[in-house]
């Protein structure tokens, strides 16, 4: 290749072919690479741009949901992803000469059925489980459609609802348009 081999963003870059400036706004400038010190993060308003100003990798800055419609997160589109996994079960129907795991999980989210799926070699399963059950297995990617996230309520067996108000938590009559009471889980974030 002709890339010299030392911890360095010139090596780096030439590695993974292209510009200094380029892998020092992705990730070189987080990592604290020589030769990627006191450079300044690009201003555009792409997610490179915006993560490496936030001092984070491009996955992390796009992995928040409020970041989804952020140019260069459009890759983050579908949720969990699980390589060496297949989703057993519930199968609506198999495409065959599906090339990637991301037009596996595009044709999921075409379908209006569609759960969840498993890819393998270029065979798309697409799935509607009820209870997602998880396998190990080989050469298998499976992955849900979009944002692993769960918005719900917690409601205590008085019929109130834990509410948060200016950073206090408390229990409240349950009232479903009150925004304190809604409580969201991305699977992603934790």
């Amino acid at each position: 290749h002709g890339c010299c081999t030392f911890a360095a963003a010139a090596c780096f870059a030439c590695m993974a072919g292209v510009s200094v400036d380029e892998f020092c706004f992705s990730e070189g400038a987080r990592r604290g690479l020589v030769g990627c010190e006191g450079r300044p993060c690009c201003t555009d308003p792409r997610a490179e741009c915006l993560a490496c100003t936030a001092g984070l990798a491009v996955s992390q800055f796009c992995a928040d949901s409020v970041h989804s419609s952020v140019v260069g997160c459009e890759q983050e589109k579908c949720g969990l992803v699980e390589q060496g996994y297949e989703y057993v079960g519930g199968d609506l129907y198999s495409v065959g000469h599906v090339l990637s795991l991301d037009d596996c999980c595009s044709l999921c989210q075409e379908e209006d059925r569609c759960t969840s799926w498993s890819w393998a070699g270029t065979r798309c399963f697409l799935k509607r489980q009820a209870e997602l059950r998880v396998t190990p297995s080989r050469g298998y990617t499976s992955g849900l459609p979009g944002p692993d996230t769960v918005e719900f309520h917690i409601k205590s067996r008085r019929g109130t609802c834990l509410a948060e108000a200016g950073g206090l938590l408390g229990l409240q009559d349950c009232d479903s348009t009150a925004s304190g009471q809604h409580w969201i889980f991305e699977r992603r974030l934790g």
